[in-house]
């Protein structure tokens, strides 16, 4: 039976985006075939400046350096282990308050001594265990999967479901940057959460394209409806909803220029801006500033029960990412029967040709199309039920399927 060391740097029921939640699906989905899966995270709790986010080198250097046993038995053959750290996925994203504006250097400087205390502690927690396969998902667990993979020698598989390409564009982070370009150099093989995620790696970081394997995302089960429907606001305009990250890379500005425009042209519309960033704050003095404020909600993080009933009230969901891998949220609105616009920037055309696209800065354009949508009912039962049909074709098993086969090809011997 195949033994997999997994990296990743959230899990349920703690996330902050699609990340984890496609984790728990791909790991559920592996074990259902018999393979069995340590999955390891960074551990945050009680933790109240991520490093990367709101960084504090001396509170990362209070944090004791050997391994404390948070192992979790989630099901028989699905094993998490966490290790206390303060890392985060987003630098520059505040996800509390932050006395102080600090600069790159120094937030560079916080987040290599906490990742290398972090690897350390890792292989430290491993030590004299055995797996066929490493397989890590996104950049802050690549140092400590690039330690496992030297000290045990066996194969790695690094997942990418976004890049600092993605999150910063070619200003971004550079240590991070080069961090995901060594691990994909080293790495024996590359998940690709879309064609578009692989144009990425090849064109910015020079990876060989045969290295890497294009694996969609399968639907997440739940959200064609919601169980209950209690307390939903009794909207009667149309109700145009932004759900993701309040950071550069999702557009959010781009959606407040749009329904600023929409706003001129009907008093029957109204927009929701669903989810947490270091840009909230920002996008809340930019609908003031453009005199739509009363027209916009804030209601900040959403659980899966609390995104069901936004699904319900909402006629569309626009993605307007200036570079969107794939597009999960997308996945799940449609779920919900609930159309959707998408940048063209992004990963989830190859999967539904029939989107309606338009290029993240062309705000003109997006208004007209969210019009249309909500005006438009034809238009509207057209892409239901294209959607309907495409999604059909998706599951967690299909993409867990595929992921299997290169695990035996990488590992042929560890089939018993």
């Amino acid at each position: 039976m195949m033994r997999i060391l997994m990296f990743g740097w959230e899990y349920p029921p703690h996330i902050t985006g699609g990340l984890g939640t496609a984790c728990y699906w791909l790991a559920n989905a592996l074990t259902e075939k018999g393979i069995k899966i340590d999955f390891l995270t960074p551990h945050q709790d009680d933790v109240k400046n991520p490093v990367g986010s709101c960084s504090d080198a001396k509170q990362a250097a209070s944090l004791k350096n050997e391994m404390e046993n948070l192992g979790e038995v989630l099901s028989k053959f699905l094993h998490k282990i966490s290790i206390p750290s303060l890392l985060s996925p987003y630098p520059g994203n505040p996800v509390s308050s932050q006395p102080e504006k600090q600069s790159e250097h120094a937030i560079d400087d916080a987040l290599r001594k906490e990742l290398a205390r972090f690897d350390k502690a890792t292989v430290k927690a491993l030590k004299g265990r055995n797996y066929d396969l490493i397989h890590a998902h996104d950049w802050p667990t690549y140092g400590a999967a690039l330690m496992m993979r030297s000290a045990s020698n066996k194969p790695l598989i690094l997942h990418v479901h976004s890049t600092e390409i993605d999150r910063n564009g070619e200003s971004g982070n550079q240590f991070i940057f080069k961090l995901e370009k060594k691990g994909f150099k080293k790495a024996d093989k590359i998940i690709a959460v879309s064609h578009y995620t692989k144009n990425v790696l090849v064109s910015h970081y020079e990876v060989n394209p045969e290295k890497i394997e294009v694996v969609y995302h399968g639907v997440p089960p739940g959200f064609d409806h919601p169980e209950t429907t209690d307390n939903l606001p009794g909207f009667r305009e149309k109700v145009i909803t932004f759900c993701g990250r309040i950071t550069r890379q999702k557009g959010p500005s781009h959606f407040i220029h749009a329904a600023s425009k929409l706003a001129e042209r009907s008093d029957q519309i109204r927009f929701i801006m669903a989810g947490d960033g270091d840009l909230r704050d920002e996008m809340i003095e930019l609908t003031a500033g453009l005199g739509i404020s009363k027209r916009f909600h804030f209601p900040g993080f959403l659980n899966k029960e609390e995104l069901k009933r936004l699904w319900k009230i909402s006629d569309v969901l626009v993605m307007p990412s200036v570079s969107e891998p794939f597009g999960l949220t997308g996945i799940e609105a449609m779920s919900a029967d609930l159309p959707v616009i998408v940048s063209r920037q992004s990963g989830l055309p190859e999967l539904f040709p029939h989107i309606l696209q338009v290029d993240y800065w062309e705000t003109d354009a997006l208004a007209d199309l969210i019009f249309d949508v909500i005006t438009n009912t034809k238009l509207t039962l057209r892409q239901k039920q294209e959607n309907r049909n495409r999604l059909a074709g998706l599951s967690w098993t299909t993409a867990a399927g595929q992921v299997a086969d290169l695990y035996t090809t990488l590992s042929p011997n560890s089939i018993q």
